[in-house]
């Protein structure tokens, strides 16, 4: 049995459907879906434990969120810490708030970063700062 045939108008209608809830789930599941997983990874080097962070996206999630998760993270008593980019995702206005709750990583260990596509630099052509941003 043959498929019907999809009209232009009904294309466009169902991909505006589906681009809308991809949408809807970006903004409205997906940013609330912490994650954590735990990986041994036979190093030989005593049992140490790396901390990986990612994606805090501070402008859209709010900072007692953000400090929330940290705390969780931390409980888990870090050697090392990594965080791998994108503190935000266009602009940021508070930069003090936010360093006090990011103040806490380096308080309990060792704590390597790098910005993100979303941070700012060459790489943030539709969003962010167009050059990497100093604090």
């Amino acid at each position: 049995m043959p498929l019907p045939k999809l009209t232009r108008r009904q294309f466009f209608c169902s991909l505006a459907v589906t681009g809308g809830a991809a949408g809807m789930w970006m903004r409205f599941v997906e940013p609330w879906w912490v994650g954590e997983s735990h990986i041994t990874v036979p190093l030989g080097l005593g049992g140490l434990k790396l901390l990986h962070l990612s994606d805090f996206h501070a402008d859209p999630m709010p900072l007692d969120f953000l400090s929330r998760q940290i705390d969780r993270a931390l409980a888990w008593k870090p050697d090392f810490i990594c965080v791998t980019g994108d503190f935000i995702t266009k602009t940021f206005e508070k930069w003090d708030a936010y360093a006090t709750v990011l103040a806490k990583l380096p308080a309990a260990a060792p704590t390597f970063a790098t910005l993100g596509n979303h941070d700012g630099g060459r790489w943030a052509r539709f969003s962010g700062y167009p050059t990497t941003l100093r604090v």
